[in-house]
This record gives structure tokens, C-alpha cells and sequence, in this order.
């Protein structure tokens, strides 16, 4: 079997009519355009993966893309070796990835934002920022939100990333803001990420944060996360919370639960 009929087998079955399609197709491609469509699995040595590693480095990817690619590479492979078409996988150098700086916003910022929105009559804007601040949901998810997905004043998100259902209770806010958009046809936010980019930019600007990069609309997750976490929320929930399939993910934020460790010390001296 060779790279193009594994990627294209691949496709098929595994990413076609999924949410990573595209991304599988762009991701596959790039191998296939490296090592060649007509090369044999076989031929994919891990020392041939350092090399495209570095080529994709030389191209400006970074180690987060760089590790997506692999990844994709790594599943046309091991399709292939669970097919008995590949004697054995080799080694894929991943690559560290920064942990970055998790941004979220204060309570005066966030009153900021939503002083600055309403100001300039972007109500909606103002109002997207409570949800999201409010349920961790990412951006896309709320955009896709229905009227039968919300019952009594909890959401039952489906269609997540991972494709597990989440159960949201919302705020008080939150609750009327979905409320009061009951009676819309389809979706209760029908937005995208460049209408809100938009008004979120506006009111950046207006509050001095033009220069923060990292004050961005995603930011409202971390922001929902780490209160969470800072008011003694264990961590599990909050996993389940956010749809984290991956407990690590979630443990970004541990650091902020310095409470929960001074309540565990309490316990241990409470012993007799």
C-alpha cells in the first residue's frame, strides 16, 4: 500500500463527514506533498520524520502545527498497520509546545468590556460576553445553540468538539439573556467569529487593551474556568464543565486553586 492509497482509505473511513475533515485533508496533503503519494509506508522512517519536521519548521509552522501534522500522518500509518499493510509504526518526533499564558479577565475588565459594548449600542456583543463568560462554551458552540437545547434554565450542549453532550446550568443573566431569544427561529446567537471579533476589537480599544494579544474573545472560557477554580470548584467538575476529554487540559488551571490547598493542608493537621 502506498502513502496516497493509505491517506485516501484514510479519508474515507475515518475523517469523512466529520468535523476534522478539512483539517485531516489539509494535514494528510502535507505529507503526501513531502514524502510523495507513491512512496511505501514502509519507506517512512523515523528519521525520514525528523526531516519533515524540520521542513515543516523552515515553512513557519509552529510546534502546535507541527504535531498536528504528525498526528494526521500517524493515523493514515496506523490504519494502515491495524490493515496488516505496515509491519511496524515508527517513532514521531512530537514537538514540545509552549505552554502559553492563560489570559482571562477580571471582573473589571469584563465590566469594562460590557460598559464600552453598551455604550456604543452593541448590545449584543455585550450580551454574547455574559454567556460565554458565564458558561465556558467555546464561541462556535454558542453560535450553534437552539431553542431545544436549553430546558429550565440548564443547556444540553451537543454537536461539542468531542462530541459529547455537556449539561450547563446557567446564571441568572444567562438565563434571561437565552429567555428572551426563545422565540428565534433556528439559533438563539446566529453569529460567527468575525461579527464578534468586530465589536470585541471596538471595545478593546476603547478600554486601553489595543495592545494585549492575548485579550481576545476566547479568553471568556479561561475566564468562566479559572472562576470556577478560584472559588473552590474541583477540578473534575470544571473538566466536565468545559468538555475536556483530556484531564490535562484542565489541570492548566490548577495553579489557580490555591484554596483548595490550604483547605487539604487543614484537613491533615485535623488528624488525631
Amino acid at each position: 500500500m502506498t502513502l496516497q492509497e493509505a491517506f485516501d482509505q484514510c479519508m474515507q473511513t475515518q475523517w469523512r463527514a466529520t468535523k476534522g475533515e478539512d483539517t485531516a485533508q489539509i494535514n494528510g496533503q502535507a505529507a503526501i506533498d513531502f514524502f510523495g503519494g507513491s512512496s511505501s509506508l514502509a519507506s517512512i522512517t523515523t528519521k525520514l520524520l525528523d526531516r519533515y519536521v524540520l521542513h515543516l519548521a523552515d515553512k513557519g509552522n509552529g510546534p502546535a502545527t507541527i504535531n498536528r501534522k504528525l498526528s494526521a500522518l500517524s493515523k493514515i500509518l496506523t490504519y494502515a498497520a491495524r490493515r496488516e499493510e505496515l509491519a511496524s509504526l515508527p517513532f514521531f518526533p512530537y514537538q514540545t509546545e509552549p505552554q502559553g499564558r492563560l489570559r482571562w479577565l477580571t471582573q473589571d475588565e469584563e465590566t469594562w468590556m460590557l460598559n464600552a459594548l453598551t455604550d456604543r449600542r452593541m448590545m449584543d456583543h455585550a450580551e454574547v460576553v455574559q454567556m460565554l463568560a458565564d458558561t465556558g462554551l467555546r464561541p462556535s458552540e454558542l453560535w450553534r445553540l437552539t431553542a431545544k437545547e436549553y430546558k429550565a434554565g440548564t443547556l444540553f450542549v451537543t454537536g461539542t468538539k468531542n462530541g459529547v453532550t455537556r449539561i450547563i446550568p446557567l446564571t441568572r443573566r444567562a438565563t434571561f439573556i437565552v429567555e428572551r431569544r426563545l422565540t428565534n427561529d433556528g439559533q438563539l446567537f446566529p453569529y460567527d467569529n468575525q461579527w464578534m471579533n468586530y465589536g470585541w476589537n471596538i471595545a478593546k480599544r476603547a478600554i486601553g487593551l489595543a495592545g494585549d494579544k492575548e485579550f481576545v474573545v476566547y479568553a471568556l472560557r479561561h475566564t468562566c474556568a479559572s472562576r470556577l477554580i478560584q472559588r473552590n470548584v474541583a477540578l473534575h467538575v470544571v473538566q466536565g464543565w468545559l468538555g475536556h476529554t483530556n484531564p490535562t487540559q484542565t489541570m492548566r488551571y490548577a495553579h489557580l486553586s490555591q484554596a483548595n490547598y490550604q483547605q487539604a493542608m487543614s484537613v491533615l493537621e485535623a488528624q488525631p
